[in-house]
């Protein structure tokens, strides 16, 4: 994913660091509000465009919701048990609708359970103008063949599903107010 504003770089790289390294064992959940915690002027989080109230306005923390949109399509692929994800409420453009993680301190989590049998290291980085996030386990665990379509219902609603070697395993809904 691509990044661009200098005070989005900044918080952006502050969630980054504070989630590399995590490790995610068998069963357990991870929490991107947890492990990141509250934006704060105090942890170095810069004022960057958020939506509030349906609107694009300077915030603290703006931009940490790429780091939550790039988790949620890692765990996507890696075939993780989706427990919570929200969508924005207005449109983005920087990935397919329906592929977007919202997050609001104290209101909207992104949360995806481990459901293999090998814990999950994290990696979550900053290199040059990308974001990546990669998840690795110490076994091997044969990742299947995902696939995830969207596919527009109405003039301003989307239906993500995934397709887990044919299976269909995970369904979301995104719609716009408009």
């Amino acid at each position: 994913m691509c990044i661009r504003d200098s005070n989005r770089t900044v918080n952006i790289k502050l969630s980054c660091a504070a989630i590399d390294g995590v490790i995610i064992h068998p069963g357990q959940t991870f929490s991107f509000n947890y492990f990141v915690g509250e934006r704060t002027y105090a942890k170095g989080y810069k004022n960057a465009n958020v939506i509030s109230n349906g609107r694009v306005v300077p915030g603290i923390g703006g931009g940490i919701c790429q780091v939550a949109t790039t988790m949620f399509n890692a765990a996507l692929y890696a075939d993780m048990q989706i427990v919570e994800r929200h969508q924005h409420v207005l449109r983005n453009t920087y990935v397919p609708f329906g592929r977007d993680a919202a997050i609001s301190w104290g209101s909207q989590d992104l949360m995806w359970k481990n459901t293999t049998k090998y814990a999950v290291k994290v990696y979550m980085r900053v290199e040059g103008n990308k974001l990546i996030c990669e998840f690795y386990t110490a076994g091997w665990n044969p990742i299947p063949s995902i696939s995830l379509p969207v596919t527009q219902t109405s003039s301003n609603s989307y239906t993500l599903r995934r397709y887990s070697s044919g299976y269909c395993n995970y369904v979301a809904y995104t719609k716009f107010p408009y």
